[in-house]
Order: structure tokens, then C-alpha cells, then sequence
């Protein structure tokens, strides 16, 4: 019985982690797909927190936003895909809306939260991280 506990309890517990990685990858692609759109206009114009310049950070910021997320949904390098988008989070709040109330600084923490759980957790049974480290372990 106690075994059948066990089981079900790690089913939940990797269903609950391939739910968070793609559900808030899924929302953080609907943010990042915009700045895909007229790319060079985009870059021109996106704002410079760090003082690295506007294209770098419009990459960097597309890179996050955009490809990270892919990774993390597909469960593919997930802890590592998940830091570009912990530091983006760390300058939207701090510095990007460091002088907005908090109800405008509130989704980057809860984003930040969610890919700090994702870098901790690990990305689970169902990806395809699990299915490499499954396929290294029986060679």
C-alpha cells in the first residue's frame, strides 16, 4: 500500500511540474513572440536597464522571452534555460518598474517565483531532459 502511495504521489508531483513548466512558458512566449515583429524597429526601441545597449538588449530579451520558454515547455536543458529568465524577471522588477506600484511590478515576481521553482524542482518525468538522462543511464 504504502508502495502504491509512493507512486502515485511521484505521478502528481511530475504531472504538477510539466503543468507549471508549460504553463507559464506558454504565457511567457505570448509575451516574447511580440518582439519577434519588425525586428529592427523593435531593437531600435527597447529600452537599455543595464546600460548594455538597446539591440543587446532586445536579444537578450528575445533569447529569454522567447527561446528559453521553448526550451523549459519541452523539458530540454530546463534548469539552464531557466536562468536567462530569472535574471530578466530580477531587472524587469528592480529596475525596469522599480518606480511603478506594485500591482505593475507584481507578474514579473510571480514569474520571477514560478522559474525559480522550475531552476529547483527540475523540469520532471515527462521531458525530454528525463528521457536523455534515461537513455545515458542504460548505455
Amino acid at each position: 500500500m504504502r508502495a502504491w502511495i509512493e507512486r502515485r504521489q511521484a505521478l502528481w508531483t511530475n504531472v504538477g511540474l510539466a503543468v507549471l513548466r508549460v504553463s507559464v512558458s506558454a504565457l511567457m512566449l505570448m509575451r516574447g513572440a511580440p518582439r519577434l515583429a519588425n525586428i529592427s524597429e523593435q531593437a531600435a526601441e527597447t529600452a537599455n536597464p543595464i546600460g548594455v545597449g538597446s539591440e543587446l538588449s532586445w536579444a537578450f530579451a528575445v533569447f529569454a522571452e522567447f527561446v528559453c520558454p521553448l526550451f523549459i515547455m519541452a523539458g530540454l536543458w530546463t534548469r539552464l534555460a531557466s536562468l536567462p529568465l530569472l535574471l530578466m524577471m530580477s531587472v524587469v522588477f528592480f529596475v525596469v518598474h522599480a518606480g511603478d506600484p506594485f500591482l505593475a511590478r507584481e507578474p514579473s515576481l510571480l514569474y520571477f517565483f514560478a522559474y525559480a521553482a522550475v531552476l529547483f524542482l527540475g523540469p520532471g518525468k515527462y521531458s525530454i531532459d528525463a528521457l536523455l538522462k534515461k537513455r545515458s543511464e542504460h548505455s
